[in-house]
């Protein structure tokens, strides 16, 4: 990849909130930069992570949910945090 590819691909390399299905029913709910592609191949669903404390409990990915955060959609939902009401900031 040449220079002016990679910096064309870090251009499309935004912020997003993942959701990460697993095997057992637990969920991962994180944020990462990279293209909706990238994060596919990251969390590639049938691969396995280790999420073990004290010791090794593989699960597998079986879904991955990709979303824009709040900050990035142009009409995205508000964060409970940054909601007013009756006027009064947080």
């Amino acid at each position: 990849m040449g220079y002016e590819e990679f910096c064309a691909h870090l251009e499309q390399c935004t912020e997003k909130v993942v959701v990460v299905h697993l095997a057992d029913g637990d969920t991962i709910t994180t944020r990462i930069h990279g293209t909706d592609e990238d994060i596919r191949a990251y969390y590639r669903v049938g691969s396995m992570l280790n999420m073990g404390a004290e010791r090794d409990r593989l699960v597998s990915v079986v879904a991955v949910d990709i979303m824009e955060p709040p900050g990035n959609a142009p009409h995205g939902p508000v964060n409970e945090l940054q909601r007013q009401e009756d006027g009064a900031g947080v």
